[in-house]
């Protein structure tokens, strides 16, 4: 193979990782927007708990009902309430749950307040008292799985292998050829050339089949030797890496 022709490979290459590049950054985003919605639930978990320590019970009364149109044409209703505190200072809030059963004017309903800070209130009730934290902290937590698995996961990998190289045992694999390999069966890497290998172990005569991570281009013109260099970790031989390190740096 011409420097040319893996130059070429490198390109297409880099194409495809680009498609991998708009996946991981639509991950990131999923990890970003689970990341507000959870500091959202969070500051209302902290008010939560600082009425249900400290709060002081009042009466108050639904005075006006918002009606709110969003673009699709659906409606929705923030109902606001009006309470007077002990020292006589008249306050009002809307709740930062929802529920139909307060959209009526002049209802009375039970209110705990913070004495030190009384804009910081709450229906009574715990279902008013922890619903909102409890029901944005379960909303994020699939935009934070998926997002921030998939960079925990590529972080795993890349860390498994660096240890694999620097603590592992080096053996001499036999070559056995290089495939070209699709995009799915590559997983989260790009598509590419793999470089497969096997070994026998003398201690129990098992067979351990290798392979290197997908190539920007094909390296059989570069696999001079018959074998190749792996890196197995010592408590378990399927972790291991492959040492491509005879490999041009375009492979990188």
């Amino acid at each position: 193979m011409t420097r040319a022709e893996t130059k070429a490979g490198v390109v297409a290459h880099r194409k495809r990782r680009s498609r991998l590049d708009v996946f991981a950054i639509g991950l990131s985003a999923f990890a970003l927007f689970g990341s507000v919605v959870f500091l959202i639930a969070v500051s209302y978990l902290s008010d939560a708990v600082i009425l249900s320590m400290g709060s002081v019970a009042a009466e108050g009364e639904v005075v006006r009902v918002l009606r709110h149109r969003d673009s699709d044409g659906r409606q929705s209703a923030t109902p606001v309430i009006r309470f007077t505190t002990a020292e006589g200072k008249v306050v009002e809030f809307s709740p930062s749950l929802g529920d139909p059963a307060l959209e009526r004017i002049g209802l009375k309903v039970p209110v705990r307040y913070d004495p030190e800070s009384p804009g910081r209130a709450s229906v009574g009730g715990l279902e008013h008292l922890w619903g909102a934290p409890l029901v944005l902290a379960l909303f994020s937590l699939p935009f934070l799985g998926i997002g921030y698995g998939y960079w925990l996961l590529r972080l795993s990998r890349h860390l498994r292998g660096r240890r694999v190289e620097r603590a592992g045992r080096r053996i001499e694999a036999r070559l056995t050829g290089v495939e070209r390999e699709g995009a799915a069966s590559a997983g989260l890497d790009a598509a590419g050339w793999v470089i497969r290998a096997e070994w026998e172990d003398p201690k129990d005569g098992r067979r351990h089949v290798f392979h290197s991570r997908p190539l920007p281009f094909d390296p059989t013109a570069f696999l001079k030797e018959e074998r190749i260099g792996i890196f197995l970790d010592p408590a378990d031989p399927g972790r291991y890496r492959m040492d491509l390190s005879g490999l041009p740096a375009l492979a990188e």
